[in-house]
């Protein structure tokens, strides 16, 4: 049913909308559910339809699914409208295939903050310094190469909401507080989640002139060499106050 309300309309939503039809018309009636089910496991974190490129990314297992079922499941009077459907999606000139894509500006606004928060942190520690990313952005350890201190495989999601993480997040904070930390905070202030009693062991990066979400523990920052803050300054302009 979504699939005709909000999102963009542009040909892939098009594409879309044929293969539901066509879904709709070819897996049988009496174990339909079965399918549904599946395609909606697929789709935990919905995507508007008619998303493409980096934004498309969570649609791409319910995507497939849907293919899937199409194919295992068209009749033959519906394979015509198969073949027209796939024709129209390559050949059309409205394609996204033949778009031509800035893939630097892309990657730039759907990745940059991952690769230039995991760089500053690269470049500035070694590698038995901890990382502790505070409820999102996880591709950061990714592109750090740094592990963290936390005893959990991450903190994410819905994490907060269970005393189980939350004791583990705040005794790691006394007991072996990470070299770098980010998380959520307010952009335009100085306010951050840092617990109370560790907030003023941290010191923050600037962007420019503002403020970002990456803090170092000053007793880290200490021994970081000027040549290191000089170098994350002139490649990302971050910087300390």
């Amino acid at each position: 049913i979504l699939i005709f309300f909000g999102g963009s309309w542009n040909l892939f939503r098009f594409v879309e909308i044929g293969l539901t039809i066509l879904f709709w018309f070819s897996v049988p009636k009496k174990n339909i559910w079965l399918p549904i089910l599946l395609l909606a496991l697929a789709n935990i974190r919905p995507t508007a339809p008619g998303t493409i490129y980096y934004q498309a990314f969570q649609h791409l297992a319910g995507y497939a699914v849907l293919v899937m079922f199409v194919l295992l499941n068209v009749k033959s009077f519906l394979r015509v409208g198969f073949i027209a459907l796939a024709i129209f999606a390559v050949l059309s000139p409205r394609s996204y295939l033949y778009d031509r894509v800035d893939r630097n500006a892309e990657f730039t606004q759907n990745y940059g903050q991952y690769y230039v928060t995991g760089e500053v942190v690269r470049l500035l520690s070694n590698p038995n310094d901890t990382l502790f990313l505070d409820g999102y952005d996880d591709l950061i350890y990714w592109q750090a190469k740094r592990f963290s201190p936390y005893p959990y495989s991450w903190y994410t999601s819905v994490m907060h909401e269970f005393p189980l993480y939350t004791t583990a997040r705040t005794q790691m904070f006394l007991a072996t507080p990470p070299d770098f930390y980010y998380g959520r905070c307010d952009r335009e202030t100085l306010i951050s989640v840092l617990p109370d009693n560790t907030a003023d062991q941290y010191s923050r990066f600037f962007w420019q002139t503002r403020p970002t979400c990456l803090f170092v523990r000053k007793e880290k920052l200490a021994v970081i060499p000027k040549e290191s803050l000089d170098q994350v300054n002139r490649q990302f302009e971050y910087s300390m106050r």
